[in-house]
């Protein structure tokens, strides 16, 4: 059976990475899938044995313990929940094998401490730990440090829901002295250092009421619950709140934001027609909140239609793929799916090193899906009549500008596409066919090696010169191109 399983598995990954960036429902096995690592490759959940992993290397691998939660990018490490000395207490697989974290010293009933969330390196933990019967505490691991409960505001108890990828931020609830929920965000970046801030404070809500269930790398866009509905909370812009559904009109029924993807582009969670089933939910500035299952129909995938979608638990960063589970409704059997759709930004890829005024230039994809033979890399709202040319970085995570107009591609194996400079135009445009031009990697860009199409997340900038001193560089862009 369990060979059976992989082979499901395999087949239906293939036509994922077949079709990627195209709108497609890929229902992939039974039981509840929780996280995910960042390029999808491997997936936490639970199932009728406890806690699986799933990688694309390995397939399906049942880890027994009662559940799991989420998993590294590399997927080495899982987090969950498993039972010590008769108690249920976080745990860490890894190596072949489950290690407890333990609590802070307290218990209720049967429960030291509950898992919550796994950063994408696998080296930080948060969730839920008590410290007596009647108050638990958010907590926070490392492999070095232990579990320690984070610093609170409120005088009663608080949870840790989630933590960023980058492992800096952590967001969950902590309870004001009337026992309300109010919706918190930790910085730990200078931990055991740490600063937390009430994100929903407003004159509509005073209280500050509401959770944080996911956040984007750098916290920069938070997502969770407030007032029975889902929201989107933005460092800079502020909070955008969902309200209901389509067709709710219920006194007891409720949304909630469970993902959001590292540009605020496309927030994914789910909503709560009582005491119907859950419905999964996609949410994008321009479509407001919708149906996740009517949206995937209207764009193509037809296969859905035998499903039920009640949670949307992840997200990948460049918001193209979306994790959940729902229901069988041929033998009414629960399943965890995975769901591809366009990138965040509307066509494809992750803008980064975008918050110093001096990298001027707006770029975008026109799509990171090589089927079509072409790829649009395009610059807008730059120096006109500049000399211009595309670069490109393999390998590197996004470095965040510090200086005068900085090359965020450091530290990855930087290429040039020379052979495709020009000049900006008149109306600060300029373009290339990344899969057709002169400089293109395998070819006049031998520092990078290989082919675009490969699956890999692909970084991009472009460079000005001529009349500037020093010259400038644009924002940037990364795709999974395929």
């Amino acid at each position: 059976m369990k060979n059976a399983i992989r082979i499901v598995f395999a087949l239906a990954l293939t036509c994922t990475s077949a079709t990627a960036f195209q709108t497609t429902f890929n229902p992939l096995g039974g039981g509840q899938a929780w996280g995910m690592g960042s390029d999808a490759s491997a997936v936490a959940g639970s199932d009728s044995q406890g806690a699986f992993l799933w990688t694309m290397a390995g397939g399906y691998q049942a880890l027994g313990a009662t559940g799991g939660v989420g998993v590294s990018d590399d997927g080495t490490t899982l987090l969950g929940d498993m039972i010590s000395g008769g108690q249920s207490v976080a745990g860490i697989w890894k190596n072949g094998g489950w290690t407890s974290l333990g609590g802070i010293g307290g218990s209720s009933g049967s429960s030291t401490s509950t898992a919550y969330g796994l950063s994408g390196s696998g080296n930080a933990a948060v969730g839920l730990a008590w410290v007596n019967a009647g108050k638990a505490a958010a907590f926070y691991w490392t492999p070095v440090g232990g579990m320690a409960a984070l610093p609170q505001l409120g005088p009663n108890s608080s949870r840790a829901s989630g933590i960023s990828r980058d492992g800096d931020f952590v967001g969950g609830f902590d309870e004001a002295s009337n026992g309300t929920r109010r919706a918190a965000v930790w910085d730990v970046t200078s931990y055991p250092a740490v600063t937390e801030q009430l994100i929903l404070v407003s004159a509509s809500n005073p209280s500050g009421a509401g959770e944080v269930y996911g956040m984007s790398a750098g916290a920069q866009y938070v997502v969770g619950s407030e007032n029975k509905a889902g929201f989107v909370w933005d460092a800079v812009g502020g909070t955008t709140n969902f309200g209901p559904l389509s067709g709710s009109g219920g006194g007891f029924d409720s949304g909630w934001a469970s993902g959001v993807s590292d540009d605020g582009q496309v927030v994914v969670g789910g909503f709560r027609f009582f005491p119907f089933p859950l419905v999964a939910t996609i949410w994008t500035p321009t479509g407001g909140l919708q149906d996740l299952k009517v949206y995937l129909q209207a764009a193509g995938a037809t296969n859905v239609a035998g499903y039920e979608l009640h949670n949307a638990t992840s997200i990948s960063p460049d918001g193209s793929l979306i994790l959940g589970y729902g229901r069988d409704l041929s033998n009414n059997q629960s399943i965890w799916w995975q769901a591809t759709i366009g990138g965040g930004s509307g066509t494809c890829g992750t803008v980064f090193c975008d918050t110093d005024a001096n990298n001027v230039g707006d770029v975008t994809l026109s799509t990171c899906d090589c089927s079509g033979g072409s790829i649009t890399l395009d610059l807008s709202t730059s120096f006109t009549g500049q000399f211009t040319y595309p670069l490109v970085g393999l390998g590197t995570t996004a470095v965040s500008p510090t200086g005068v107009s900085e090359l965020c591609l450091a530290g990855s194996t930087i290429g040039r596409y020379t052979k495709d400079a020009g000049a900006i135009s008149a109306s600060g445009t300029f373009s290339i066919d990344l899969l057709n031009a002169a400089s293109a990697p395998g070819g006049g860009v031998p520092t990078i090696g290989g082919s675009l199409c490969n699956g890999n997340t692909w970084r991009f900038q472009y460079w000005h010169r001529a009349g500037m001193n020093p010259s400038r560089f644009s924002k940037g862009i990364a795709g999974m191109i395929n």
